[in-house]
């Protein structure tokens, strides 16, 4: 399955099964049109983003089995290690991985 059907069922799944957490999908992209340029987001910034009751806030970068984080992700995984921000990798390994991240999620954001 790929990288955006896993993440759709993730966020659905999620709104139930992880009712202290509100999850948004960050769009990323640089489009120009005419001699202007659009830039949303940050190159390199996670897939999800989340903020937890209480004001916490999470970062998840979702992957298929074969996928790897580019320079920039790693960077961004970085910068939110060193501000203290939780950043998760879900990566894709078995026939469903969405049950295992729901786990991997609970126990990253537990109070």
């Amino acid at each position: 399955m790929k990288e955006t059907h896993l993440m759709r069922e993730f966020m659905h799944r999620a709104a139930v099964a992880l009712p202290m957490l509100r999850l948004f999908r960050r769009n990323v992209a640089f489009i120009k049109v005419d001699n202007r340029a659009i830039r949303a987001g940050l190159k390199g910034q996670a897939d999800l983003y989340g903020y937890i009751r209480g004001g916490r806030v999470i970062e998840i970068e979702i992957k298929a089995a074969h996928g790897k984080l580019t320079p920039e992700q790693e960077a961004w995984r970085d910068w939110c290690q060193e501000w203290g921000i939780p950043h998760l990798v879900l990566w894709a390994h078995d026939d469903d991985p969405v049950t295992g991240w729901l786990e991997e999620v609970a126990y990253a954001i537990r109070v």
